[in-house]
């Protein structure tokens, strides 16, 4: 048995080379150094001296896309990344992007230095007028609510317990980011003791499976409903939930259906996958199996029938860091959702044939595939250009291993995703912007996938374009983005036509607080990074214009932005 407790020495001499070293040594490919400021100044001599030892050092010239782009390359490349903020003015403006992965479940060990507690005397003692105004109370506090552990380094000796422990909370289910606080003074430290051990010594907390009692009962009633149905989310996280999914549902002939999805969790192409409309199930489902989804269907406007039972797994079935969530719970299986798949599936006497059930999906995606036509027809011609149009032609040109990022705006109706990290949309949390940082983390996980970025003209501002653009060409990351410009923010324009009782905000075109016309020539922010951007306003145009797109991404090596000019909501 491999021997643990082995100590090694670091090459390190103070505490910023130690932290470096000690990262590498637990695998941790990628330190994000996010507008690096005026306590880096020990992170930076340990990289000028010793790059070779340390991750790989990525520049992210703005906390939003930079921390979006941590995001993203954990996300799919399934490791925890480091990122380090600049004191309580990056931890603010970093505080959204802590957010979007705390909803989503992503694990990121997130450093922010903290400004020289000394006026004199020590190296690294304040130097700057800025100092005493980012000194706070309680710089965690910021963070606090959305991490699942945060600390500060108060003595050298400590430092390689924190990694460990830090790494180790980020990665155990449910996973997320953690927080570490680090005085500048303590960075620039000499190491009391350069010995560590050559293995972490503590280790991430997986889930099981719930007790077999629990697996039966949740079988016996799956096997004996007369209509259940799956509902999933963010069962796609990992790759091999999807085929214990796949492999669940055709034992039990259960159908699926995508709420919401954040990942490919089922491939669309598949008999059992019923869309992505809950509510056309809800009346008649007597069973129903969500699957890490915290918003199944919006009780405001969908109802369960009278006696329908609902069974909720994933690490965290009742979401106990949302305040407050009222979808019903009959039945919990708190565990690994691959795991209990699994278990459930070796529960099932035989492979259930439920014929009728059958037929009653196939009808289903019969009227599905005939609306989709429809829809199509009807969108091909118009002017502006529909968002209907615009996900089918994209869809023409993927391939099955593309990876593609959005933000609330693809219209999956006219995709077919059918591989498990193709397809990766917003988390619940609705901090926008995401998207542009995550397509580049995408890439840097995934450099030999094609990346495209789907995104809305609002989106797009939030997630700090000139920023984002910038770094893909530092990265050379090239990234195909689709920015769909109606000039407006359209999802605050259905909001308040939803809730308006008059028909001022009905028959409006124009609606208060929600238009953004004229826009830039967004095409012309990409050019300035030295990439490709072009305006596309005609409908037949467009296949034209992604084919070239993607060419010039493929044979060029440049990142690509297409304009295109789209329709709003009706």
């Amino acid at each position: 048995m491999e021997n643990r407790r082995k100590q090694i020495t670091l090459n390190a001499t103070q505490v910023g080379e130690a932290l470096l070293e000690l990262l590498a040594l637990r695998d941790v490919e990628y330190f994000f150094a996010v507008g690096s400021g005026t306590d880096f100044p020990a992170i930076i001599e340990a990289y000028t001296e010793k790059q070779s030892h340390y991750p790989k050092a990525i520049i992210a010239v703005h906390e939003l896309p930079g921390i979006a782009m941590a995001h993203g390359y954990a996300m799919v490349a399934e490791k925890t990344p480091c990122i380090m903020l600049h004191t309580i003015v990056g931890g603010a403006l970093g505080v959204m992007g802590i957010i979007n992965a705390a909803r989503a479940k992503i694990p990121l060990y997130v450093i922010a230095g903290r400004t020289a507690i000394t006026e004199k005397g020590q190296k690294g003692s304040r130097s700057h007028i800025v100092h005493w105004g980012q000194e706070s109370f309680d710089q965690g506090t910021m963070f606090r609510e959305f991490v699942k552990w945060d600390y500060e380094l108060r003595s050298p000796d400590q430092l390689e317990t924190l990694i460990d422990r830090g790494l180790a909370i980020s990665q155990s289910q449910p996973q997320g980011p953690i927080y570490l606080a680090l005085p500048v003074e303590i960075s620039g430290a000499p190491l009391i003791d350069r010995k560590v051990y050559g293995s972490p010594q503590l280790t991430p907390v997986t889930a099981g499976i719930p007790d077999e009692s629990t697996i039966k009962k949740a079988m016996d009633l799956l096997s004996k409903a007369s209509n259940p149905i799956i509902v999933v989310s963010m069962l796609g996280k990992g790759s091999a939930a999807v085929t214990a999914l796949v492999n669940f549902a055709e034992a039990m002939s259960i159908g699926v259906i995508e709420s919401n999805p954040s990942y490919m969790n089922f491939p669309q192409n598949h008999p059992l996958h019923l869309g992505f409309d809950v509510s056309s199930y809800l009346d008649n489902a007597d069973v129903i199996l969500l699957i890490e989804t915290p918003v199944p269907w919006l009780p405001s406007n969908q109802t369960l029938s009278d006696n329908a039972v609902v069974i909720s797994l994933g690490d965290d079935p009742l979401y106990s860091q949302y305040p407050y969530r009222s979808f019903p719970n009959d039945l919990s299986l708190l565990g690994d959702p691959s795991k209990t798949l699994t278990a459930l599936l070796q529960h099932c006497p035989i492979k259930q044939n439920n014929k009728k059930r059958l037929a009653q999906y196939k009808k289903y995606q019969q009227v599905n595939q005939k609306l989709k036509q429809v829809n199509i027809e009807h969108s091909k011609d118009l002017i502006p250009i529909s968002p209907i149009w615009v996900s089918h032609c994209l869809s023409q040109v993927l391939h099955p291993l593309d990876i593609v990022i959005t933000e609330f705006i693809l219209d999956l109706t006219q995709t077919c995703f059918t591989q498990a990290g193709t397809y990766f949309n917003h988390a619940s949390s609705g901090g926008l912007g995401w998207s542009l940082g995550a397509a580049l983390g995408a890439k840097l996980a995934k450099p030999d996938r094609r990346v495209i970025c789907v995104i809305g003209d609002g989106t797009y501002t939030f997630g700090v374009p000139v920023a984002t653009h910038h770094m893909s060409a530092l990265h050379d990351l090239p990234i195909l983005f689709i920015v769909l410009n109606n000039g407006a923010w359209d999802r605050t324009r259905m909001a308040s036509r939803a809730f308006s009782n008059r028909n001022t905000a009905d028959n409006k075109n124009n609606i208060p607080l929600c238009e953004l016309s004229p826009t830039p020539a967004y095409e012309d922010i990409c050019k300035a990074a030295g990439g490709y951007g072009e305006k596309v306003d005609t409908p037949s145009d467009l296949p034209e214009a992604l084919t070239r797109a993607l060419s010039i991404m493929e044979q060029e090596n440049k990142q690509v932005l297409l304009n295109v000019i789209t329709s709003k909501s009706q």
